[in-house]
């Protein structure tokens, strides 16, 4: 979607389209739709800042361009198409059904949770900054530009907060928007302007502490998603599995980086509601499993390591640990071993690690 506004952008820029050639201005557009159509394709909720840019071209009133632009979006919609028809079932599933049960809230529900969603990641002094970066250079652009720009990112922050449950890194697609936005904030920067912003810095500084001081959000960091965490366990992993083995976890996240794989139906954390909604055997249908025959399948595959998210959405029903040793315990993950593998771990794994038995 950045490229499908960047090439917008380029099309009518300060100077507007009479200065760019005809033979660029159709380049510039069909790539804008072709661009914006691969960018839904990936993510369903990027149909909102793509109307914004249909709507800018019809304010624009130049058919021509317009109709460039729904022809390149065509062109990028085929591959789409294609997946859409020869897997239809499975296609409205992954994007719309799954989206509907994920969460007993429904589709857009539980207001509480994304104004939650939507307070916690006010207190993100990056993005804030950024925001109002955004702000300053919004002043020196072009009216055109300044509300394609704006609109976008609204389009975007919208879209945000639809899904249920809300989650922050879905704000974080409006980023490359407001970086265009702040960029020109770096060519007005003067005394006067300078003290105005460093005065918007304290003013937020000086909120968010007192906010975390007498609001007690002011907390530990949880580093069960932290690198370093990730590492440590992606470390454990990769000592007692071989490439492409696989093990149990209730956060696949933890997986990323290493050689192994979760086993089929634990892709998505998810994936318990979504079975609890569709009933066994649609369900089963999908390769999705149910959490609580999970001591089923540890008895009777014996995976060499099960992960567990304390604060994940949905617990592994296991009671019987028999033949399993906790080896890390440490800010809501802990990992089990296979007590045959044990002595694949080095020493220097053991002395991160916490050893239970």
């Amino acid at each position: 979607m950045y490229l499908a506004v960047l090439f917008v952008l380029l099309l009518h820029g300060d100077n507007g389209f009479r200065f760019i050639s005809k033979r660029r201005q159709y380049i510039f557009a069909l790539s804008a739709g072709l661009f914006g159509s691969l960018s839904i394709g990936t993510r369903l909720t990027m149909i909102f800042p793509f109307l914004v840019i249909a709507l800018f071209l019809i304010y624009q009133r130049n058919m021509f361009l317009l109709l460039t632009f729904i022809a390149g979006s065509c062109i990028g919609a085929c591959g789409i198409l294609v997946s859409m028809f020869m897997h239809f079932d499975s296609f409205i599933f992954n994007n719309l059904t799954y989206h509907s049960i994920r969460s007993s809230d429904g589709l857009i529900g539980n207001l509480k949770q994304k104004v939650g969603c939507v307070r916690e990641f006010a207190n993100d002094s990056q993005y804030i900054t950024l925001l109002i970066f955004a702000l300053f250079g919004t002043f020196r652009l072009h009216r055109s530009e300044r509300m394609l720009l704006w609109s976008v990112v609204i389009g975007i922050w919208i879209s945000a907060v639809l899904p249920t449950p809300v989650w922050h890194q879905y704000f974080t697609t409006s980023v490359p928007f407001l970086i265009l936005l702040g960029a020109p904030a770096l060519c007005m920067l003067n005394r006067r302007s300078c003290l105005a912003l460093c005065s918007l810095l304290c003013l937020y500084v000086c909120i968010h502490i007192y906010d975390a001081k007498w609001r007690s959000i002011w907390r530990p960091p949880l580093h069960t998603h932290s690198i370093a965490c990730m590492q440590r366990i992606n470390g454990l992993i990769n000592a007692v599995t071989t490439n492409r083995e696989s093990i149990i976890s209730n956060w696949p996240g933890y997986l990323y980086g290493s050689h192994a794989t979760i086993i089929p139906g634990m892709e998505n954390h998810f994936s318990n509601q979504v079975y609890i909604e569709l009933g066994k055997e649609t369900a089963e249908s999908y390769s999705i499993i149910n959490y609580g025959n999970i001591g089923l399948y540890i008895k009777s595959n014996n995976p060499p390591v099960i992960l567990e998210n304390a604060v994940s959405f949905w617990k592994l029903e296991w009671s019987d640990r028999e033949g399993y040793t906790r080896v890390w315990n440490e800010e809501n993950a802990s990992v089990y071993i296979a007590n045959n593998r044990l002595d694949l771990i080095d020493d220097s794994l053991r002395a991160s690690s916490k050893a239970q038995p």
